[in-house]
Parts: structure tokens; sequence; C-alpha cells
């Protein structure tokens, strides 16, 4: 009904509402204009407008809906009388649309927002234009609905509701409507406008505070980064400095270093515990070398916050920096400034390591020097000590660390080859580090898998400290055979050459043996040192091989005898540690003793034995003993 009569209608009852007098007209209008002169909210400018149609015009509920384009949609956006039950089911379940041919956009309302012409429902309950919604009306107390479209500056932007008992309407009542309705609209439209002009200035203010926070920021960053930058051309300028300095940055928080493994190298303000392990591991992933990063800390708890950035020194993960968040307005301050502090971390470090890899290879150069047969005279040597802050007359030892092809041990936790050379540095580098503290050592490889320590003040518990050792590098390199030898004393610089080839070749030698000691010391190994040090060497390995030439071509019998001489002579123990059953070993045992023509309980045929296969072991070719 795109034309409907206002006059009159089945069921109203004209006379049961008396209109108002001209005057009340102008006290509606004049209501509606006052609402615009208060600074407020579109949505409480829509109620009051909505409240003062209702109160001056005599209608029982009064609602003002606007068409949302995007949607198509006419929503309730301001409403007198009316329950919130009934604006919401109108404004989800029940909505009525502006396009379309489906009921809801063929409404009371619909068709007001589209013809631009007042449409009347006079009774609801016959009308089966409101089927829809007729359950949803009788429940919120009305019967009949006028609606008038609000057309603001020639564009229909939405339509006035009035809702009422059963009721007819004149012409003058139908045009005195109108007129209230071309002034709500009026007032609607300027409302909005309003309104989207103080959102407006809303954002232009946000958008300011937004600059002048961001100049602030840049402002406060380039101090930091001025002072932390500065700290390096300090002579004193330390990791704990960059630290505090750091810490007073970002007003006195708690800072804390720490390396790839968690250890912390430096803490500033105390009361931070730094990254934890399951931190870490939720961290690892997402994280992009010298990035900070936000994360929630491992308690869970609401609010705590750390700001976390990784520092890298040669491509890889050398350590984090963090600090907890005091709050979200911070983060980016605090961010920025930690990513400059992780760059000057890295320029400290690698400044550090440059000069320390400098003097140790001046150092190591000295140790090849040390090691070499034409290494000059003695007081020229100690001299070349002393240069290094070792002023000492020994005795010295001699760490000779042996570790496996380190392309082998990356094959095998299959990690690409060409880190060797990084993995190779890494081992240095531990060493390097353990010796030169109290032990005043100096380091350098002496083979693709051999490093070479010298000690100049060695510790008394020698072993002890070799399995220290030995433990820090399984694990930095997890997995990777590693073997220690420990030189025997050495009163004079001039035997180090030959204190080094004695302990080479007794790690070969208990090698060869199958020894299952990872660190083996020439002060246990004396009879060794004695065969080394035989002016004859060809006369006793000439004399092992006849002593073992009954056992030529029997691997397993050479196998099982080398376990039962390392195993203490226990045929138990060197059944477990050949995997064989106890007699099979007896039996080899008996057969060994048979062919060798030697008792293998008698003390001085063992020893015999034992001196063949160490003599055995000396020869250069290995060859096995020929037939007698």
């Amino acid at each position: 009904m795109d034309n409907p009569d206002l006059t009159g209608g089945a069921g109203a009852k004209t006379g049961d509402h008396t209109w108002r007098t001209f005057r009340d007209l102008l006290r509606a209008l004049r209501s509606i204009s006052k609402s615009l002169n208060l600074i407020q909210p579109l949505s409480v400018t829509l109620n009051l407008i909505a409240e003062k149609v209702s109160q001056t015009m005599g209608h029982k509920y009064c609602a003002i809906l606007l068409a949302n384009e995007e949607t198509g949609d006419l929503l309730i956006e301001g409403h007198f009388g009316l329950s919130d039950e009934y604006v919401s089911a109108l404004n989800t379940t029940l909505k009525q649309k502006i396009r379309g041919e489906s009921p809801a956009a063929r409404s009371v309302t619909a068709q007001a927002y589209r013809t631009r012409m007042p449409v009347y429902a006079p009774d609801i309950v016959e009308d089966p234009r409101f089927k829809p919604w007729r359950q949803a009306a009788l429940k919120a107390g009305y019967k009949s609905i006028v609606a008038l479209p609000l057309v603001f500056r020639d564009e229909a932007i939405g339509v006035l509701n009035c809702y009422d008992e059963p009721r007819s309407y004149s012409e003058d009542e139908v045009e005195t409507l109108m007129i209230v309705a071309e002034q709500a609209a009026t007032a609607v439209g300027i409302a909005r406008l309003m309104d989207e002009q103080r959102r407006t200035i809303k954002e232009l203010n946000a958008l300011n505070e937004q600059i002048a926070s961001r100049n602030a920021l840049l402002q406060r960053s380039e101090t930091a980064h001025e002072l932390l930058t500065g700290l390096l051309l300090e002579e004193d300028c330390s990791l704990q400095k960059i630290t505090d300095t750091l810490s007073g940055l970002l007003g006195d928080v708690p800072v804390v270093l720490q390396d790839e493994n968690l250890k912390p190298i430096s803490t500033a303000a105390g009361g931070f515990h730094g990254l934890t392990k399951a931190e870490k591991d939720r961290f690892s992933g997402i994280r992009e070398t010298g990035r900070a990063y936000r994360l929630k800390t491992a308690t869970g708890k609401p609010g705590e916050t750390i700001i976390v950035t990784p520092i890298d020194l040669g491509g890889s993960e050398t350590g984090y920096l963090s600090t907890p968040l005091p709050s979200d307005t911070q983060s980016s301050f605090f961010s920025r400034t930690l990513e400059q502090a992780a760059t000057v971390y890295t320029l400290y470090t690698t400044r550090r390591r440059i000069a320390r890899e400098a003097e140790e290879r001046i150092r190591g150069d000295l140790l090849a020097e040390l090691l070499s047969p034409d290494s000059g005279d003695e007081p020229a040597l100690k001299e070349k000590l002393r240069g290094y802050g070792v002023d000492h007359e020994g005795p010295y030892r001699l760490f000779v660390i042996q570790h496996e092809s380190l392309w082998g041990y990356l094959e095998r936790r299959r990690i690409a080859p060409e880190a060797s050379g990084q993995l190779a540095g890494r081992l240095l580098g531990i060493v390097r580090d353990f010796v030169s503290g109290g032990s005043c050592g100096i380091a350098r490889r002496t083979g693709m898998q051999s490093i070479t320590a010298l000690l100049t003040r060695p510790e008394e518990d020698l072993r002890g400290m070799a399995a220290r050792l030995l433990e820090i590098m399984r694990n930095r390199a997890p997995g990777l055979q590693v073997r220690i030898g420990i030189s025997a004393p050495c009163s004079s610089l001039k035997k180090l050459p030959e204190h080094h080839r004695e302990t080479t070749r007794l790690l070969d030698l208990t090698e060869a043996l199958d020894a299952a000691e990872r660190v083996v010391c020439q002060d246990d190994w004396r009879a060794y040192s004695l065969l080394l040090r035989s002016k004859d060497r060809e006369w006793l390995v000439r004399s092992a091989r006849e002593t073992l030439a009954p056992l030529s071509g029997r691997d397993d019998l050479l196998d099982t005898l080398r376990s039962y001489l390392t195993n203490g002579l226990s045929p138990s123990r060197t059944s477990r540690a050949l995997h064989v059953h106890h007699n099979t070993v007896r039996y080899r045992l008996e057969r060994i003793s048979s062919l060798l023509q030697r008792d293998l309980t008698d003390l001085d045929d063992i020893l015999e034995i034992k001196l063949a296969m160490m003599a055995r072991a000396l020869s250069t070719d290995h060859q096995e003993p020929t037939g007698a």
C-alpha cells in the first residue's frame, strides 16, 4: 500500500486521542531543535527526539530507525517507551530491509522509507503486512503504527515510527506529523553530521597524540642510542656497565643478559629471573634475530609480560636480553631500546672476540713453537712465556684432546657439513677458555681431530680437571666422541715435543687396546713409557710379533685377549664387554693359552703378553703377526 489513506479505517476510533494545539506543535518543534544544542552522543540525541515527539504529539511509543546502506537494514537507533527486548528483536531476528521483495522489505516502515510518503497501519491485528512482527508488537503493547519518512538533503535516511492504540488521522494531523517528521529528519541529519564531526575531531586528536607520542619516543630512543653506543668508546666499557645503563634508560627496571644456555651473564636492578626454558621453547620458531618480542611469562598470569631480544653473533644466537614490561604503553620504547642494546652487546662482544682471537693466534703460534723439535733454547722460550704473563718454572703438563671426525659427527647429527669449521672453532674456544684461567694455559689445534693445551700451572687433580673439560665439551657438542691424554710432568720446555708425541701415542695405544677410559694419564702407563723410550724399537715390534704369532688370522682370539687384559683379567666382565656367552669366553681363553703356551693367570706371563700387545700397538703399520 504505497499511498495509504490516513483519514480513517475499519476499527479506528477517531477522537479517542485529542490532538495538541498549534502551540503544542510549536513546542514539539522547539524541543527537537533544542536537542541539537546539546553536546552528546548520537544515540542520546535520537532517544531525546523520540521522547519529545511521543510526548508532544500524544503517541504511546516512538522510534527512529536509520538505514544501513551496506547491509540494507533498517535498525532502531533511538526510541522512547519501547522495551529493550522489543528493540533487540527488531535489530536482530526481525530486521526490516530497505530493498528486495521479501516480507521484511514489504513492511510499513520499509514502504515509508522507499516511497518517502507516510504509511499507516490502523490495526496491526488485521493488517497482513504486519504478520512477521505481530506477536512482538502485541507483546510490546501497541496495535497501530504510522511510519513517517526521514528525508535530509533530499536523501532518505530513515523512518520515524509512532506507535499507539487503533486510531485514524485527519489530513491536518497527517500534515502536522509530516512537519514534525521533516523537523526530526533535519535534527537527525544534523546530529549525525555533528557526531561524525566529533568522531573526526576525536580521531584527529588521537592522531596528534600519536604523532606527539611518536616524536617523544623517537627523542627518547635517540637519547638511548647515543648513551648506549657511547659506552663502546669508553675504556672501562663492560657487559655489566651496558646492562646497568640499559636498566637506567628503562626506568631502573630489572634487566637480564643470558647466554644461549640461559645462564645469566649480567643483571641489573634484580628481582627478575630472565627468560626461562619454558618461555624459550614457546619463543622458538617465531623469533627473528635482533628483533624484540613481547612474550607472556611461563606463569600465564594476566599482565605478566616480558620483552625479549635474541642476540646474534656470527650468524647464530649467542644469548638473550630480557626485561619485564611494566605497562603496554611503554612497549614500543622498551622494544626499540632493547634492540639497540642488543646491537651494542653484539658490537662489544665482537670487538672483544676479535682482540682475543688475535691474541690467541699469537699464543697458539707460541705453543706450536714450543712443540717443535727446533724450538730454540730454554731461556728464550721462558722469556716469550713471560711476555704473556706466564712466569713459572714448571713442571708443565700437556693435555692432548682427540675427537672424532667432525664431518662424521655432523652427518650423524644430520647437520650440514658446512658447520664443521664453526664447530672446530667452538671446540678450540672451549679448551682455551678452560685452560686460560688458574692453570695459565694456552691451546691450539695440532691436527684436524686434535687440540693440545699447555698447562703452566696445572691443578693437583689433573684427572678431575680433564673430566670437567670432557663434560663441558660433551655438553656443547652432544654425542661427540672425545678422549683426553695427560702427559707426564715436564720440567723443561725443551722436552715438551717428546711429551707431546708420547701422550699422542698413548691415546692411540689405548684406542688400539679398546681401553674404556676417556681420560688417560701417562702416570698410569709407565710400562708404556718405558717401551717408548726403548732404543731398539724394531726389536720390540719383532718380539711382539713372535709372541703373538700363533694368533695370526684369529681376530676373535685377539679381540678376546685385548678385552681380557683391559677388563682386569675377569672372564665375566670380558663376556659382557664382548656381548658373548661366558662359556665362549672361557673356551677362547683356553685356546689362547694353548696357542701361546702361556698361563693367563700367571702374572709373569700376563706381563709378557701385555708388553707384547703394547709393542704391537707401537708399530705404525699395525701389521698382523706372521706365522711362527
